[in-house]
């Protein structure tokens, strides 16, 4: 009887751990089914850490949707435009070597930590609001660790943009490795599956209307979400999104509402 019962459990241990270890490869199995939902040629992840996955290498774009938890903040960036607090050419920069120039992933953190924190306190002397300084440095200090591990041999350049009359409204294709892309207020960038593109056109003509074939196939990220769009030289076969800036929008005057870009190139 003791061997019938040391049998028995021994077949429930064996059943147990049979049905926990399916219940995690299912569970895995539909994390990343929901990974793989798409937004036209983009794949639309849980997190950006989700952009670090093998399977990402056969998506042009990784996009991450984030609810906006922030209050408005047009009238601080319209104001900010206005002052020329940003700059000539209303950009705030910082440059950070990846781990071809870091011996360790910690001392990449201090540095990505320390730029972060320097082009933001520029951005809140100019008159950013602190809780809006704080998402950005987040975001800087995150996306930036990821891009690093993504393609460890480039360089990073982070740069805080005020975008107004001088967007690029172009379709085009970013001639580096990448870009990651959060609009913090206003609108964000459109973008289009290749198949919907007329190559010649983009690489000939200035006439947006000539490269698209079917406008209602263009996409656009909303404020708030994390974008990264691979450009020419990024080390896959999927590379180069096609994309642009959007339209500009009006204020009910007729003045151009400005908007707060955090922009992160792998070059």
């Amino acid at each position: 009887k003791w061997q019938l019962k040391k049998k028995i459990a021994g077949q429930n241990a064996t059943w147990a751990y049979t049905n926990a270890r399916h219940q995690k490869e299912n569970a895995s199995r539909n994390k990343l089914a929901s990974a793989r939902t798409l937004l036209g040629p983009a794949l639309v992840c849980n997190a950006v850490e989700d952009w670090l996955r093998p399977e990402c290498s056969t998506y042009r774009a990784m996009y991450v949707p984030r609810p906006q938890t922030w209050s408005n903040v047009q009238h601080y960036v319209d104001k900010i435009a206005q002052s020329g607090a940003f700059g000539r050419e209303q950009s705030l920069e910082a440059q950070v070597d990846t781990f071809r120039g870091h011996s360790s992933e910690q001392l990449l953190a201090e540095e990505l930590a320390w730029k972060a924190q320097h082009l933001v306190g520029k951005a809140i002397h100019a008159g950013l609001p602190t809780w809006i300084g704080s998402l950005i440095e987040e975001d800087f200090k995150n996306i930036g660790m990821i891009l690093a591990k993504m393609v460890p041999n480039s360089k990073m350049a982070f740069k805080l943009d005020i975008m107004g009359a001088n967007a690029c409204k172009r379709w085009h294709q970013d001639r580096y490795v990448g870009r990651a892309v959060v609009s913090y207020n206003c609108c964000a960038t459109e973008f289009i599956d290749h198949a919907y593109v007329d190559f010649w056109e983009l690489k000939n003509c200035g006439n947006n209307d000539c490269i698209i074939r079917d406008n209602s196939q263009v996409c656009s990220a909303n404020t708030g979400d994390v974008f990264f769009m691979k450009g020419t030289t990024f080390p896959s076969a999927k590379n180069g999104l096609v994309h642009r800036s959007p339209e500009k929008r009006l204020h009910a005057d007729g003045n151009v509402k400005n908007r707060l870009l955090l922009k992160v190139d792998l070059m």
